[in-house]
């Protein structure tokens, strides 16, 4: 209710209507957040002064005051979803304006498909941080469901002569084994120096600085199949030099999730599964944020392997990397190297009901 927020306002804060007219403002815009509605309960889109490579699973309200000017109820935390780490992130106006009450103006380059946003939405909670209810959805999804009229322009300095926003999701019947998966963008994908000493399908040069580039072109178009063709969710990450994680793209090594009734029911409850990686900058790919994401999302058990690497020797067993899963009828298979121990793997067929 607008006299709530006025009431806020009073105390200190700046009400949303404030927010959202000051948005529109030409001589005061807040140039990192946008409201999509001067409704008290609206959603308002921001861009973080720092790049989170991900969706953690709270934000404080200071963090989220600093670019929206005062409380709110939700935000919209909007990333590039491919674009490369070492790369300036362009500013919330450069993307989107607003025109008016749920209705914006969005840069036309945004529909490409290499050039995928996506939004993180979070929630106001009673101690007053925002906790995250969904993750990773497509801009124009998200600004759909927000029932948000879309008008896409070459520019964003008008006049708006546009194109209304449609839909050409192509839908057919979902095939995969899941309809849910974690990915990671290759935004700072390269030469693995580690992973290399002993890994002779790798090339001993570095790559140039060509092939990021080439890797998130193709990885844009796999997010685009799965996510408009084969409908399936995609809780999608990203990675910067700073993680020092060149194959980070490859999640599957370091986790994989089981449902329960797995393996004609060799897993008696929802399993979450972490494993020992023989490279460092590779158990460095078990980021805090990722790992505290997939713990929200219903495993009743987790199953942390990845002690065996501080083992005297250590042990190694880097999940779907060796295993191959027969999940219907309960089989894995896997090919003893320095990168799956035997004693891991028995380990793990036991505890997972497999054999």
């Amino acid at each position: 209710m607008f006299s709530a927020v006025r009431k806020e306002a009073s105390r200190g804060h700046s009400s949303l209507r404030d927010v959202f007219l000051r948005s529109l403002s030409t001589a005061s815009p807040l140039l990192d957040s946008l409201p999509l509605s001067k409704n008290a309960d609206s959603t308002v889109l921001v861009r973080l002064p720092e790049q989170l490579w991900g969706h953690p699973v709270s934000l404080s309200s200071q963090t989220v005051q600093s670019v929206t000017g005062g409380r709110v109820s939700k935000i919209g935390v909007v990333r590039e979803a491919f674009q490369r780490h070492d790369l300036p992130a362009p500013s919330l106006s450069n993307m989107l304006k607003g025109l008016s009450d749920r209705s914006v103006a969005v840069h036309a380059s945004l529909r490409d498909q290499h050039n995928r946003v996506v939004v993180d939405e979070y929630a106001c909670g009673p101690d007053g941080d925002y906790h995250l209810i969904s993750n990773s959805t497509d801009l124009f999804r998200y600004l759909h469901g927000e029932d948000v009229r879309v008008s896409f322009v070459p520019h964003l300095d008008g006049p708006f002569n546009s194109v209304r926003a449609g839909s050409n999701t192509a839908t057919r019947t979902l095939k995969q084994s899941t309809n849910e998966v974690v990915m990671v963008a290759p935004t700072a994908f390269g030469f693995n120096p580690q992973a290399a000493q002993d890994n002779s399908f790798m090339n001993a040069e570095a790559p140039s600085s060509g092939v990021t580039e080439t890797v998130l072109k193709e990885f844009s178009a796999l997010y685009h199949e799965l996510t408009e063709v084969a409908g399936v969710k995609v809780n999608l990450w990203q990675h910067s030099g700073t993680h020092d994680t060149p194959d980070a793209c490859f999640p599957n090594n370091w986790f994989s999730t089981h449902p329960a009734g797995e393996a004609l029911g060799g897993v008696a409850q929802p399993t979450l599964v972490f494993y020992p990686m023989k490279c460092p900058n590779r158990a460095a790919e078990r980021r805090a944020d990722i790992m505290g994401f997939l713990q929200t999302k219903g495993y009743s058990r987790v199953l942390d392997l990845s002690g065996a690497e501080a083992a005297s020797p250590p042990k190694y067993f880097e999940g779907t990397g060796v295993l191959v899963n027969d999940r219907m009828n309960g089989v894995a298979y896997v090919a003893i190297s320095e990168r799956a121990h035997q004693d891991l793997a028995e380990k793990w067929a036991e505890e997972m009901g497999y054999k």
